[in-house]
């Protein structure tokens, strides 16, 4: 493994004076890429739900039918038992879920090494993109975060239809009438989409975290300044640690910026060109 360092004190002509790096950002065209694609998944489920929830809801037993008979009744079972249908039916997913993970994880890693080569370049005037080939080390790091991701994606389906069984459920005991339990779909689907769309921003955010550590390590980058995105939003125990530097083998209780959900904060790289 050559070190940054290494190449920065043997290379003439120099700025050799150089500690810190500009902060390796999230992606914001990967993470738009991947929540468009995580929202077509839902809306799948949404119109595999419409097509064969809807006109169940919508019988005129639905609304004919007293409330204590319902639940008894031939409809409640039988809805259930679509819906858990439904869910099973997504275990095909398996094959679209590791599609779209390996590519989130490839597209996170190629815009995290870019934008680290282009920093060091800007700040050092050495190109390392040459030294950032496909090392056990990140591959593990990639290979974990696709996984994380597919677990993440089929689990979108399932939740989706556990938690519709349990609205259409309560609805009946309730005594919604059919229109309002078919809003009830409507209001799923967005509630799904809201989680879909968390997923995407956080798990950008982590694998940035994630392989900008690797990759930083694996040049010699020890450690980094914690930066957070200086706003209102910033969580109270993130801005006590904005400014701090800290080993990257050594995070805070935290971890490392990125990695708690949602977290927008980053990390400043530095690293040390002192022989000793």
């Amino acid at each position: 493994m050559i070190e940054l360092a290494q190449l920065i004190r043997h290379a003439p002509g120099l700025r050799k004076r150089v500690r810190k790096l500009r902060p390796v950002k999230p992606s914001k065209a990967t993470e738009a890429w991947y929540r468009v694609e995580l929202l077509q998944l839902v809306d799948q489920l949404d119109r595999i739900a419409r097509a064969e929830l809807l006109p169940l809801l919508q019988t005129p037993a639905v609304d004919r039918v007293a409330r204590a008979e319902i639940s008894t009744s031939f409809q409640v079972p039988r809805l259930l038992e679509r819906i858990a249908q439904l869910a099973r039916s997504f275990g095909g997913l398996q094959a679209q879920a590791d599609r779209m993970a390996a590519q989130v994880a490839s597209r996170a890693l190629g815009d995290v090494d870019k934008r680290l080569s282009d920093g060091i370049r800007r700040s050092t005037k050495v190109d390392v993109t040459g030294l950032l080939a496909r090392s056990e080390r990140i591959n593990a790091t990639v290979q974990a975060a696709a996984k994380a991701n597919v677990d993440l994606i089929t689990s979108i389906p399932v939740q989706h239809f556990q938690r519709l069984a349990v609205k259409v459920e309560k609805g009946f005991a309730q005594g919604m009438r059919s229109a309002q339990l078919a809003k009830l779909v409507q209001e799923q689907t967005g509630v799904t989409k809201s989680r879909a769309k968390l997923i995407a921003r956080d798990q950008i955010g982590k694998m940035n975290s994630d392989f900008s550590r690797v990759r930083q390590q694996d040049l010699g980058i020890t450690h980094y300044i914690w930066r957070t995105a200086q706003d209102e939003r910033v969580r109270d125990e993130h801005a006590d640690l904005d400014g701090r530097t800290f080993a990257w083998s050594d995070p805070p209780s935290e971890g490392h910026p990125g990695m708690p959900i949602q977290c927008r904060c980053i990390a400043e790289p530095v690293f040390n060109l002192d022989p000793s």
